[in-house]
């Protein structure tokens, strides 16, 4: 059973989002999600692109998301922390 609706499927395609899904876990994975130069740092170096893992909640439909996480863990170049 897909994670998204059609329409989030061809989103993501026409923005040439790389992602990988694992229907087991609700695991929806944008691959090498590319970020702002010079903003973020991962592993102590500068990071330009990040994996980003993204639960899909049952009830997508009517709640909406909460949480993701990054790979690399990121921290902003100006050592000012992160907004929620």
């Amino acid at each position: 059973m897909p994670l998204l609706f059609d329409s989030d499927y061809e989103t993501l395609h026409k923005a040439g989002v790389n992602f990988e899904e694992e229907e087991s876990t609700r695991f929806l994975i944008f691959k090498s999600f590319p970020l702002p130069e010079g903003i973020y740092q991962g592993g102590g170096k500068p990071a330009d692109v990040v994996d980003v893992l993204y639960v899909i909640p049952e009830n997508y439909n009517s709640s909406g998301g909460d949480m993701f996480w990054v790979h690399p863990r990121l921290h902003r170049a100006d050592g000012k922390p992160i907004p929620n």
